[in-house]
């Protein structure tokens, strides 16, 4: 009897997890020339700061080091990035002030906006250490 319980309560919890939604998200894979087309701006650059504009969402202002692609950027520009706050869940993608990313992104409106899928991903410097140090990237 005690084995039979065992196995019901096993089975419920199995299939009452199974029936809740999850929540994650999923990337479509894509090949770099893919990447570098679907994006509207790539550059590589240091995050300056980081401010709240809601709770789900923050803007990220970037010091731009080289461009890769983005009519008008310079290198040396201040650029703006919108995101989600808060991971995967949502695609969002968190960054970390004074440290280096190549960035994609494509313009909405007014804004720019970057996620976890679109290839944005922090950049290992001189010998794989992150560094914020201009000489590695010295703005004129």
């Amino acid at each position: 009897m005690k084995s039979l319980l065992t196995v019901t309560t096993m089975l419920s919890v199995i299939f009452l997890s199974g029936t809740s939604p999850v929540l994650a998200c999923e990337c479509v894979s894509m090949s770099e020339e893919q990447r570098i087309d679907r994006h509207d701006i790539i550059f590589e650059g240091f995050v300056r700061k980081i401010i709240d504009v809601s709770d789900r969402e923050y803007m990220t202002e970037f010091g731009i080091r080289n461009v890769m692609k983005g009519d008008g950027l310079a290198r040396g520009d201040n650029i703006n990035i919108t995101s989600h706050k808060g991971g995967s869940a949502i695609c969002g993608i968190d960054f970390e002030e004074q440290t280096p990313y190549k960035v994609f992104a494509k313009q909405h409106g007014d804004q720019y906006r970057t996620g976890l899928c679109s290839g944005t991903s922090i950049m290992m410097l001189q010998g794989g250490s992150v560094t914020n140090d201009d000489t590695a990237y010295p703005v004129p």
